[in-house]
């Protein structure tokens, strides 16, 4: 499995838990995914550990999210990649 594959994987996990704790706080998107979680793991009194975890999945998820990669000998960002892609203009 390519660092990509999991890289997606991961991206597409965090996006199921992003999804779920903002309907269960009905939250818009204005608000971070770090006050979520926090907000979150007050409600539903989570221990530590586990908000500490949400906390880190979001860090690596912007880590992931902003990774320059090299495509065709340049390098660009994932984000970059996904904003063009929902847009309709990639390269």
């Amino acid at each position: 499995m390519t660092i990509t594959t999991l890289g997606s994987r991961f991206l597409a996990a965090f996006n199921d838990i992003e999804k779920h704790i903002r309907g269960h706080l009905k939250a818009d998107e204005r608000i971070s995914f770090t006050q979520l979680a926090r907000e979150y793991a007050e409600k539903k009194r989570l221990p530590s550990q586990h908000k500490s975890a949400l906390v880190a999945f979001a860090s690596l998820r912007n880590a992931i999210a902003t990774a320059p990669t090299t495509v065709g000998g340049r390098s660009r960002s994932r984000s970059r990649r996904l904003s063009r892609r929902s847009s309709g203009s990639g390269s």
